[in-house]
Order: C-alpha cells, then structure tokens, then sequence
C-alpha cells in the first residue's frame, strides 16, 4: 500500500507563556517564604538564574539553576524546579541541536516541581509548560512529514509515542496515527497496525486506520474482525477510495463475486476513469463469467473495463495483457467446449473454428504489445506461442518457441 498524502495541521495556537506574565509570576513566588540563613545562600542562587533569565542570559541561567537544584537546601524547592523547566524550554526554543534532550530536561523538571508541589502553587502552569513542549515535538514531526522525511517524523513522535496515555495532551491521538503513518512509509507494518490501532482507541478517526486494521486481519485470516474494520471504515468514510479498494480485495478473497460485482458497479460510478478499480472490475467480472447465462454479458463487460484503461494508457502492461488474455481464454474455451461435444457436424465445427480463431486475432496485438513493453514476459509469450500455433503462423511460433526454452 503506498499512500501520498500532504499533511497541513492546524493546531489551535496555545497561549505562549509570555515572559512579562511569568517574570511576574516567579517575582510573586520569590517573595513567599521565609528562608534559613543556612539555605539562602543557594535561594539566592535561584534568584540569580531568574534575574540571568530576565536579562536574556540563558546559559549562565542555566548553570545557575542547574547548581541550584542539585545543592540539597534547594533540590526540594519546586519552585527551583519549576524555574529550571521553563529556562530549559526556553533554551530548547533556540537550540535546535540540542532541542530533543533538552524538551526531555524541561518535562523532567517540570514533572519534579508538581511530585513536591504539594500546596499545588506551580501544578497549572507546569502542565502548560509540558503540554507546549509536546505541541513543539508534534509541530516538528509534521515539518518532517510534510518533507517526508519519516525517520526524523518518528524521533521527533517518540516522546510523545511513549506516553502511558493518562498525560493530559490533546493531540496525542494525532501524534499516534502520524506516527504510524510514518512507520507504514518505511515498511515497519507492525508497529503501523500498533500505532493506528492506539490512535483509534484514544478517538483519532481517519479512513487509512480502518484500512490498515483491516489489511492486517485480511493478512492474518481474521475474517470477521477484518469486515468489522471495512464495515466502520466505510460508514465513516463512504467515499474514500482506499477504503473502497480494501472492500472489493476483501471480497475478492473471501471469493464473493456478486457482492464485489455490486461494490465495484458503486465504486465505478464514482470514480468512473479510475485504473485500479477497472482493473479489479475486470478481475471480477472473469470470475463472474462462469454463471451461466449471463456469461456473455460479464465478457463483455470485461472487455470494456480494460478498453477504458487503455484508451488513457495505451502503454498500460497490465491492461494490454488482460485483455489479451481475455480473448485467448474465451477461445480456448470453446476449443476445449468443442471437444467434448461429440454432436457437431463438420459445417458447425468449422464455424466455431473461425469463432476461435477471431478470439486469437483479437488477442493477438495486445500480447504483442506486452511483449513491446517486457520482451521477457514470460506469461506473455506463452500466449503468444499458443497464438501464433492456432492461426498456423509457424515460423513466429517457432521463434517464439525458442525464445522460451532460452529463458
């Protein structure tokens, strides 16, 4: 399954922390407290790296905190913590080296602040903090999903892929189908059904999860879980051609010709120039063609199906041979009906001698062309030897003949 699609988020802004609001939140929770001669020495510290900050210094910031909040009389102050989460985001925001562990520092620190916040001071406005470094990591990993660069999609996905799902992020069902989205790109089908599958669960709905569920079940012979899939898929998504395209394989599968002949009559109707729903309508209608009295009428609509891919694509291998192979099937067929009926006189038998070798004739260019675009088709020129030997052409078959025995 290859799917191109261009994502174009649209994230509702967050409220940015201003610095004005936070400078004067720090200054109120500076204030609170009275602190032991013993230990303010390292408040002191704290002051200095919030001071650092306002000034724009935020690496000398940063080693100011960092001194803080491993010297014991402040290693417990989440107010220290807290300080310490916001200047590391704020570093992150220009440092795109080094952006990813220092996110992972600021979430870190942040989520120490609220484990000794016990008086819940710092609880709002940490989860702000954590909740606008996801939305940081989720805004990058689109940047590279729209570049394709699916790698890179899933290291910057991979903080948030982790997450045991009682974080409160709004966008981490988005980020779990991206990120199973990207690992359907590079082949990882595993963790794509895992990802999409976590997506569903958590409310994320987009018609490729139902597919991808679906495709997987098909895979592993889970028949009934995998109609549940298309059944869904289909109600929330009617028109999505994929997912039209997963029902008809499923059908076809489960060798359910007439209700795969209704779906793919819908699909047509549609998507009336679309190749891979021609083609499968032709598949369909050759399974068909052994129902009797309608057979005539299913050849025909076969024929047709291919006609229309080939007059947008003259060049269309697949279409070329199927056609092809439908006329040569169909005389055959009669060759093989003829034999066993011991009731034709010499003027019918004739008659159906000419039948059949029209059927070639027509075949006849198609396989050609087959042969023109892969000289080594090797079902192609089978077809081309049981031609050219059933219109008395010996010396291409002779060629061709050879050709085969070389291969």
């Amino acid at each position: 399954m290859v799917f191109v699609r261009v994502f174009i988020h649209k994230l509702k802004t967050l409220c940015n922390m201003g610095l004005a609001l936070f400078y004067a939140s720090i200054m109120c929770i500076m204030l609170i407290g009275v602190f032991s001669s013993k230990a303010l020495g390292q408040v002191l510290m704290v002051d200095k790296a919030y001071a650092l900050l306002k000034e724009g210094q935020l690496e000398k910031s940063r080693q100011a905190i960092d001194i803080a909040t491993e010297h014991s009389s402040t290693s417990n102050d989440p107010r220290a913590w807290y300080l310490k989460s916001f200047i590391y985001k704020e570093i992150a925001s220009v440092d795109s080296i080094h952006a990813s562990e220092l996110r992972a520092s600021s979430i870190q620190s942040a989520q120490k602040c609220m484990a000794l916040d016990s008086a819940k001071q710092f609880a709002k406005d940490c989860q702000t903090i954590i909740t606008l470094i996801y939305t940081d990591y989720l805004n990058e990993a689109i940047q590279f999903l729209n570049q394709q660069d699916f790698e890179r999609v899933l290291s910057a996905l991979q903080p948030i892929a982790q997450l045991d799902g009682q974080t409160d992020f709004n966008h981490r069902p988005e980020a779990l189908f991206y990120y199973g989205y990207a690992s359907l790109q590079l082949g990882k089908t595993s963790d794509a059904q895992k990802y999409f599958f976590k997506a569903l669960q958590s409310g994320y709905q987009d018609p490729l999860i139902y597919e991808t569920e679906a495709f997987y079940r098909m895979n592993t012979a889970q028949w009934d879980s995998a109609r549940w899939y298309l059944t869904k898929g289909r109600e929330q998504f009617p028109k999505d051609k994929n997912l039209q395209i997963a029902e008809l394989n499923f059908l076809m599968d489960r060798e359910d010709y007439l209700a795969a002949e209704n779906v793919v009559k819908r699909y047509l109707e549609q998507y009336p120039d679309n190749v891979e729903g021609l083609l499968l309508a032709g598949t369909i209608y050759e399974k068909l063609l052994p129902f009797g009295k309608e057979e005539d009428q299913y050849f025909q609509h076969q024929i047709s199906a291919y006609e229309r891919i080939i007059e947008q694509d003259k060049n269309h291998l697949q279409a070329n041979y199927n056609m092809g192979i439908a006329y040569y099937n169909q005389a055959v067929k009669l060759i093989n009906g003829a034999a066993q009926d011991y009731t034709l006189d010499i003027v019918a038998f004739n008659e159906l001698l000419e039948q059949c070798s029209a059927l070639f004739l027509k075949a006849l260019p198609y396989i050609e062309k087959v042969n023109t675009l892969d000289n080594n088709h090797v079902n192609a020129l089978k077809a081309l030897e049981g031609i050219y030997y059933n219109i008395n052409d010996y010396q291409q078959y002779n060629l061709v003949k050879e050709k085969l025995e070389k291969l």
